[in-house]
């Protein structure tokens, strides 16, 4: 699965991807899920 950060919101995918996809942007890891904050 594809995580999309940034854009509309900010959107929770589950631990399990990769945080390549947050690059370049501050990630939290809250409860066990990467939050992308942009």
């Amino acid at each position: 699965m594809a995580a999309s950060c940034g854009g509309n919101n900010n959107r929770r995918v589950q631990s399990s991807v990769s945080v390549s996809s947050c690059a370049s942007r501050s990630f939290s890891n809250i409860n066990g899920y990467l939050q992308c904050d942009r």
